[in-house]
């Protein structure tokens, strides 16, 4: 039986994880016993607890019957057998687990803790055909950045915009990569991941990366107004590499659209453009697959104009004297 080592994650320890991704390539495969497995260790232990954990909600204090305590977590890196692992346990219950049966998959529950292995959960993605990856400059940003995903969240951050990241993600997930380095890659990607599921995303993400290959040519990316339509047809790709949204028609027809009205929109990438604020209609289209009533093609096409319209009117010539000035 397999027995839990504690590592200790000390500066000397952080400062050489980082130098070694540092000379990494653009996306780095997750390998049993190397460097990449520490990493996600590392990440997921610096998300514990904070906006960013999307796991807690699915541990429960088996005698509380309820979801624990974020605060009451805690957790260790270590060596569970040959592999690096996180260990989880609860200061406030004796026993704790997982409740929902995909993740159960993932990890280990010993009763009085829950083992996190990338090398397992790694070992199941490359089952399925599939490649578990971390992506150097993301989780560089995330781990070794002023950015603190223990009390900072994701989703207020304007990275994916400003970076025009959708380019890099839909090539990763039409060459059948997955991103494996956080706590939402585990709940939302990798929990009943199925290789006909992602390779629909696939199939739709290689349509997309041949269209922004082709609209913003070498440099990848331009001005912001011009990243906002590919921002959220990134939102609307990631919901279809999650096992619940596997295969999911009126995602794949909102992409098309998409893709279209880009060419509708008009925007030089290379443009000296200022946006000066973000669209609500972006929202509003992400809002479409939230709601518990039927998916409407028209009323897809009339927010999609109206948020043409609205990044029109956001945008504004940026004058030679304003090209030090920050945008959003």
């Amino acid at each position: 039986m397999s027995v839990f080592n504690k590592i200790e994650m000390t500066g000397k320890t952080i400062e050489a994880l980082k130098k070694w991704l540092e000379c990494q390539d653009e996306t780095v495969p997750v390998i049993a016993g190397d460097n990449s497995s520490l990493l996600v260790c590392y990440s997921l232990l610096s998300e514990l607890g904070g906006p960013n954990d999307e796991l807690a909600q699915f541990i429960n204090g088996e005698l509380l019957g309820r979801p624990a305590d974020r605060q009451s977590l805690n957790a260790e890196i270590g060596t569970f057998g040959e592999s690096y692992c996180l260990r989880i346990f609860s200061s406030s219950s004796p026993r704790i687990l997982i409740s929902v049966p995909p993740l159960q998959e993932l990890v280990i529950c010993r009763g009085e803790d829950i083992i996190i292995s990338p090398a397992k959960i790694a070992s199941k993605i490359r089952s399925q055909g599939l490649a578990p990856v971390i992506v150097r400059d993301w989780l560089k940003r995330a781990l070794f950045t002023e950015f603190n995903p223990k009390t900072m969240s994701y989703r207020d951050q304007l990275w994916v915009l400003r970076n025009n990241e959708v380019m890099l993600y839909s090539e990763l997930v039409s060459s059948g990569k997955i991103i494996f380095q956080d706590m939402h890659d585990i709940t939302a990607h990798i929990a009943g991941l199925n290789s006909e599921g992602y390779k629909f995303a696939g199939e739709v993400a290689a349509r997309v990366n041949k269209k922004l290959k082709s609209y913003f040519g070498p440099a990848q990316r331009g001005n912001l107004t011009s990243h906002l339509i590919p921002f959220l047809i990134g939102v609307i790709l990631d919901g279809l590499t999650q096992s619940m949204i596997y295969g999911s028609e009126s995602r794949r027809i909102a992409i098309n659209e998409l893709l279209d009205a880009i060419d509708t929109l008009s925007i030089e990438p290379q443009a000296k453009l200022r946006l000066n604020g973000f669209p609500k209609g972006i929202d509003v289209i992400n809002g479409l697959f939230q709601q518990k009533v039927g998916f409407s093609i028209d009323k897809l096409k009339a927010e999609i104009k109206s948020l043409l319209s609205e990044s029109i009117q956001l945008t504004s010539n940026l004058s030679s004297t304003a090209l030090g000035r920050s945008q959003l």
